[in-house]
């Protein structure tokens, strides 16, 4: 009835400019005009017409009130919920602005703010059955399911017998949070028939189900929400995500996060932030330890953008003993740009020799997601303080056009000023370049391959060149648990002046054959991790075989949150001649605290 009296109204002029001359002097007409302007979804005009006449009238409460109104259509929950305050400053307490500001405050994630201003508009709207609904949602959220429960039967009291279309979507939403499911969604079918246009009934049938385990079901609302409202894929992905996790189907899981990583905005959304434990989990396993891009996205789990961490290294290499402790932080300093940093201190010692030195150590890597499938950045470190004085600069991309399919590329530029006071080290330049690329073309099968290119200049005039090629490929033995078995064959050559690789122990040609197997678990799902993995090599030129286990590679790790916000991250690697190409064995153990909270995307996600 109120849209078909707005379009009534605009038949009396030309368009929307001979109305907006009109409201000049008409503040009804114009915010009828506003208010047509919202449900048309022209929510451009909408923001210059009232930016114009804010900043004539800034105090006016009917344009503030028409802000507060769009920011809510475009779902910016707490930029509505700010207008609302504002609107409270400039004409008091009134009922109908308090609920508002509830509603705005619960959908913005601000639940003690939500709670309080329901309350206070309870006292002047004892009657509006909206209101104790509304905080049965925010107990349920905050998760007093005790109190969502004493508000729910309060909905229901207050409903009553009452019809119409917007009872009945209260009624069977407080229904489904008491666990009332029978019928519901023979129920829910029937009012959508009669409301097509009714978005939010739709999530609450989709969440109903939801709640009440009723998976298999969802199919038809999330059909029918994909297809109505296109803008809501970033829920429908949420909604295939927690199916899926009901159901305890890990491939479906992963495609899900898949998909959501590959829309836009680049930032993740709230839903896709608390799919933690998909983030965990390879999709493309590797025949070695964690990627770099799966350990870039482990603070966004439990709905966190932003962490910072404390780090502890201990390495035991054949050329070299080194403790290092540091702090790590990152951030998304934008929706689609995002800083990670790391400063460490390190103690370095020389086996048999009496060589001993500390240094500082700092890296830094700003990324930037042009599109959903696109990321570049640059990368920096340095680090100052005998032994280890050097500067390293470099750029990286990343590609993903499909869920199957992914291609990073680096370079980097290292200057190493001294290095254990090496003379062949001091003064020497580096160069590498490298790619990759993984591809899942069939459900239980992954391939993969890397190339690396390094090109090394000393201060003498000595140079070198060295050239590594690995393909690799595998197949999924298990789904739950994850265990995992590749093959990878590395090919790498060297070149140049006998002084130069008199100095650095560089293989000059290897051809190395590596089968491995990959094991993870969720011991405790959403807290408790374990990872583990082995590779085992055999190098014929070299003498090493896979039966003798003479050059291998093994690691675990767990990964445990203790509270929400609060994690730990412990692992332990041990290598016998390391795929580096150094003789003897290796240790390292890794220790991470990490303090995470909602930063600039949580707060400026552009979903409720």
């Amino acid at each position: 009835m109120r849209r078909a009296s707005l379009i009534l109204l605009l038949l009396f002029s030309q368009g929307l400019r001979s109305q907006a001359r009109a409201a000049e002097t008409d503040p009804q007409r114009a915010r009828l005009l506003v208010e047509l302007l919202i449900e048309s979804r022209r929510y451009g005009e909408a923001e210059t017409f009232l930016r114009d006449r804010r900043k004539r009238r800034p105090k006016e409460p009917l344009w503030v009130r028409l802000q507060a109104e769009l920011d809510s259509a475009r779902d910016r929950p707490l930029e509505a919920a700010r207008r609302y305050r504002e609107l409270i400053a400039l004409e008091g307490s009134r009922p109908e602005t308090l609920k508002r500001l509830g509603q705005e405050s619960l959908y913005g994630g601000e639940l003690a703010a939500a709670k309080d201003a329901l309350l206070r508009a309870r006292e002047g709207l004892p009657g509006d059955p909206e209101i104790p609904y509304e905080l049965c949602q925010t107990a349920f959220e905050s998760g007093d399911a005790e109190e969502g429960r004493r508000w729910a039967h309060e909905t229901l009291n207050e409903l009553g017998l009452a019809k119409g279309g917007e009872a009945e979507r209260l009624r069977l939403r407080m229904e489904a949070r008491l666990g009332w499911s029978q019928f519901i969604g023979w129920r829910y079918r029937k009012l959508a028939k009669k409301r097509p246009g009714d978005e939010q009934l739709l999530v609450d049938w989709l969440d109903g189900l939801l709640e009440n385990s009723l998976t298999k079901e969802m199919e038809e609302p999330l059909k029918l929400l994909s297809e109505r409202f296109p803008n809501k894929r970033k829920a429908c992905d949420r909604y295939r995500y927690e199916m899926a996790l009901k159901a305890g189907d890990w491939r479906k899981i992963m495609a899900a996060l898949e998909a959501s990583t590959r829309r836009g905005p680049a930032a993740p959304d709230p839903g896709r932030l608390r799919i933690a434990m998909a983030l965990m989990i390879p999709f493309h396993p590797s025949l070695s330890k964690p990627d770099d891009e799966r350990e870039m996205l482990m603070e966004l789990r439990h709905g966190h953008d932003s962490q910072v961490g404390g780090t502890f290294r201990y390495y035991r290499l054949p050329s070299e003993t080194s403790y290092e402790s540091g702090l790590t932080y990152a951030a998304h300093l934008s929706l689609h740009t995002r800083l990670e940093a790391e400063a460490v201190a390190g103690d370095y010692r020389v086996p048999g020799r009496s060589f001993h030195g500390t240094a500082q150590i700092g890296q830094a890597k700003l990324s930037y997601d042009p599109s959903p499938s696109l990321r570049a950045g640059l990368w920096g470190g340095f680090s100052a303080g005998a032994p280890k004085d050097s500067l390293s600069p470099g750029a990286f991309a990343a590609w993903r056009p499909s869920e199957a399919f992914e291609a990073h590329a680096s370079y980097r530029h290292h200057r190493f000023w001294n290095e254990f006071a090496e003379a062949v080290a001091a003064g020497a330049l580096a160069d590498d370049a490298q790619a990759t690329f993984s591809a899942a073309p069939w459900k239980h099968v992954y391939l993969g391959g890397n190339y690396q290119y390094n090109h090394y200049r000393t201060k003498g005039g000595l140079v070198a060149r060295r050239t590594e090629a690995a393909p690799e490929g595998g197949f999924v033995i298990l789904e739950r648990p994850r265990l995992t078995m590749g093959y990878q064959f590395v090919m790498e050559d060297a070149d140049g002046e006998d002084a130069f690789f008199n100095e650095v122990p560089l293989l000059r040609r290897a051809r190395t054959h590596f089968m491995a197997l990959n094991f993870s678990h969720w011991l405790v799902p959403g807290a408790l991790r374990a990872e583990a993995y082995f590779l085992n090599g055999q190098d014929s030129g070299r003498g090493f075989r896979f039966e003798r286990l003479d050059l291998t590679e093994s690691g675990a790790s767990v990964h445990w949150d203790f509270r929400p916000g609060f994690g730990a991250h412990l692992a332990y690697e041990f290598g016998k001649e390391a795929p580096t190409g150094f003789l003897g064995q290796s240790h390292t153990v890794r220790l991470i605290l990490e303090a995470r909270w909602k930063g600039y995307v949580e707060k400026n996600s552009p979903d409720r």
